[in-house]
C-alpha cells in the first residue's frame, strides 16, 4: 500500500488528515502501510467499544442527577449559585 492510499483510507476511517500523515511519517520506511493501517483501525474499533461502554454506564447516573435538580425547589437553585460565585 502507498504512503497516499494509506492515508486516504485512515482519512475514510475516520482519521483526522493531520493525524493519518503523522502516522505515514513517523512509520517511514520502518513498517508496511498495510500493518499500520490494521493496527490503526483495530485501536480506532476498540476505541468505539470502550467509549460505548462509557456512556452506557454513565447514561444512568446522568439521568439520575438530571431527575434530582429538576426537583429541587428553584431558591434552593438560586442559593447554589450563590455559593459558587463566593
Amino acid at each position: 500500500m502507498t504512503r497516499k492510499r494509506f492515508v486516504k483510507l485512515a482519512m475514510s476511517r475516520g482519521v483526522p488528515r493531520n493525524d493519518a500523515e503523522g502516522i505515514a511519517r513517523m512509520a517511514s520506511g520502518t513498517v508496511s502501510y498495510d500493518k499500520i493501517f490494521e493496527t490503526v483501525i483495530k485501536f480506532r474499533s476498540g476505541l468505539g467499544e470502550v467509549v460505548a461502554a462509557i456512556v452506557e454506564r454513565i447514561r444512568p447516573v446522568a439521568k439520575a442527577i438530571s431527575e434530582w435538580i429538576s426537583e429541587l425547589d428553584p431558591e434552593m437553585l438560586k442559593e447554589l449559585a450563590k455559593l459558587d460565585e463566593d
